[in-house]
């Protein structure tokens, strides 16, 4: 009897330490885990990110537009933000459909306007989605006036990074570019045989197929 005592008291021991082990370690475990961010980020689904950025990675893959396996470590907000929209221009693509990328526009608004004023990201939000989401484009063509069958150079800024643009002379499609990676276009036209005649005044006009954006700059036709 004695020693089945001894047995079940050891066992019990022997329990009780191992539950206060592994209480111990959970904090240390989360802590290491902390730790392992840089000053700023945050632990999040193995990443290490913002607080704004997690807010909108939360709304993005929520919502069908899953950046979180393309982030690498993590990052801040914007570099989170060029990632998802490179990730949706190809969403985009895939399915023949801007949804993707109008899901990317408003979770960087709900991400923004959820986050405290005083959040250190809030000028970085607002420049991004100023200067590359809600941006106008612009286009410059030289010379503003050419024969039938000659050279004209057009260039653009602010358009999507990296989406294609279609340029037409008029009512005919002249020329489809890819923008780089500052939204920025610069290609050479072939004035079309089917353009106005030269007392016709018309225009020129890229419009990039995923944002749906357009420029355009005058053009006439010349004798």
């Amino acid at each position: 009897m004695t020693n089945h005592v001894i047995t079940r008291t050891g066992r019990r021991s022997r329990l009780v330490v191992l539950v206060l082990v592994l209480l111990a370690a959970v904090p240390i475990a989360a802590a290491c885990s902390a730790q392992d961010c840089p000053a700023g980020l945050h632990p999040y689904q193995n990443k290490c990110l913002t607080n704004m950025a997690i807010q909108y990675v939360g709304c993005t893959d929520g919502r069908g537009v899953n950046v979180t396996t393309e982030l690498g470590a993590g990052g801040t907000l914007k570099e989170v933000a060029e990632v998802s929209l490179n990730v949706a221009y190809k969403q985009a693509k895939d399915e023949n459909t801007p949804v993707a990328l109008q899901i990317v526009k408003d979770c960087l608004e709900i991400a923004r306007t959820t986050s405290p004023p005083d959040d250190p990201e809030q000028a970085a939000a607002a420049e991004f989605q100023r200067e590359t989401i809600n941006a106008t484009p612009s286009i410059s063509i030289s010379p503003t006036t050419a024969k039938k069958g000659a050279q004209v150079t057009v260039t653009g800024l602010k358009f999507w990074p990296t989406e294609m643009v279609d340029i037409y002379l008029h009512a005919t499609l002249v020329a489809q570019i890819q923008a780089d990676a500052t939204g920025s276009i610069s290609t050479s036209i072939t004035v079309p045989s089917s353009a106005p005649p030269p007392d016709f005044p018309t225009t020129i006009t890229a419009t990039g197929r995923s944002s749906a954006k357009s420029a355009m700059a005058p053009f006439q036709t010349a004798p």
